[in-house]
Parts: structure tokens; sequence; C-alpha cells
């Protein structure tokens, strides 16, 4: 079977050993000239048929288009939140979809819980946006959840040059996470948070308080309680 717009030069559209044949395809709308050229089985050409066709828009299949959507939420619990129950609206131009409900969206949350989910569903049309139904999305998967914060501990040390055991240290102090520094003691009584130079008086030494202190990895800042403590 031949054929082209009229006016052009015919163009080979397909073969077929069977009497009918279909479907065909051209480029674009327009008046086509279909030529069928039947041949035996030695290859010789019998009688052409032609006639002309018009082709127009309602002729044509609309292309599709088609996609994945994604929507996370996150939680408190680890029980998989309630999926989208609104008809959710797609637009294939920007990637946008609107109209979920259920706390869902599109971006995954900075904050909201430690359970991250997921939901995806499949999308498909051929207009500008397409409609994603309830029931269409996957069941909530669970992406991610945050772990435990550890814990860092660090000894904690008051000084005193003293020729004889001094007395405990009482009060409290601070200590700061991020910078490393030991400040704020309120106990009096000689202790300090730094070493004082050796005062060079004969038969003195120099006595060390200390306090293990533990706190979650982030925090900013310790209190020191010296009401009990190590010499």
């Amino acid at each position: 079977m031949w054929g082209a717009p009229q006016g052009e030069l015919l163009q080979l559209l397909g073969t077929t050993l069977v009497p009918r044949f279909g479907p065909w395809t051209v480029g674009r709308v327009g008046d086509y000239l279909i030529q069928v050229r039947p041949f035996d089985e030695l290859g010789r050409m019998g009688t052409a048929a032609a006639m002309l066709h018009t082709v127009t828009l309602a002729d044509a299949v609309a292309s599709s288009a088609r996609g994945m959507v994604y929507l996370y939420q996150r939680t408190e619990t680890g029980s998989a939140p309630a999926l989208p129950t609104t008809t959710t609206t797609y637009t294939f131009a920007t990637g946008v979809a609107s109209g979920m409900n259920n706390g869902w969206t599109q971006t995954l949350p900075a904050s909201g819980g430690a359970y991250r989910w997921m939901t995806t569903a499949l999308v498909q049309g051929s207009g500008d946006t397409a409609a994603i139904a309830a029931g269409a999305w996957a069941p909530a998967a669970l992406l991610a959840q945050d772990g435990t914060p550890g814990s860092a501990t660090v000894a904690v040390r008051l000084y005193q040059w003293a020729g004889a055991t001094p007395g405990n240290p009482s009060g409290g102090s601070t200590w700061d996470w991020d910078t490393a520094a030991h400040s704020a003691y309120t106990g009096g009584a000689g202790w300090l948070v730094g070493v004082d130079p050796n005062p060079g008086t004969a038969g003195i030494g120099l006595w060390i308080a200390e306090k293990l202190v533990t706190a979650p990895v982030g925090t900013p800042s310790s209190s020191v309680s010296w009401s009990l403590r190590r010499l």
C-alpha cells in the first residue's frame, strides 16, 4: 500500500499478504492519495486501485503523558499514616500535585517527627493535568527513622593548692560542650576551675576534685553539681 499527500511522491506505507490491510499511519493531516498495488506470487503487479482520503485531527490518536508522583510525610510514631482520601490533581508542565490531604506533601518535611514515610502513584493523561484517585496511592512505606542521639562524657575538674586535704567543693559550675570550657564555679572554699601557678610554698601539693558529666550529643551546656565529687 502506497500513499502521500496530494501532489507529493507516493511512499510505501506497508505490505500484506492478506486482502485486508491496516492500520496505517501518516505524518500529518491533509488530503492523501492512497494507492493499492496488488502483486501475484510471481511478483507481477496487477491493476492498481487508488482513492483520495482526507486525514483530519479526529483520526489522530492523542498523545499521552505519564509519570510517577511521590508524596512524603513525617510522624511521631511508627504507625503508617493514612493515605490521601481526596482526588489529587497533577500538572504535567510543572510537576506539581495539589488537593491531597492527610498531611502529605511533595517534599519531605524538615521537621515533624522521627519517622519519614513515602507513597507513590502512577499518573497518566493526554491533557495538561490528570486526576489521581484516592485509591491509586501505594501503601505508605517507611523511608527512614531517626536514631537515638548518642551521648558524650567528660571529666570536669576543680583545682586547689593545699598542704593538707582541703574541704570538699560544693555548689555548682557550668561545662560548655561547644567550647570545652569549664566556668562559673560557685562553691568557693579555695577551689578553682583552672590551675594557678605553683605558689612555691614548701609542703603544699595540688589537689584535684573531679566529676564525670554525661549529656546527649548536641547539648549546648551542662550544669555540674559538686555535692558528689572525687578527690
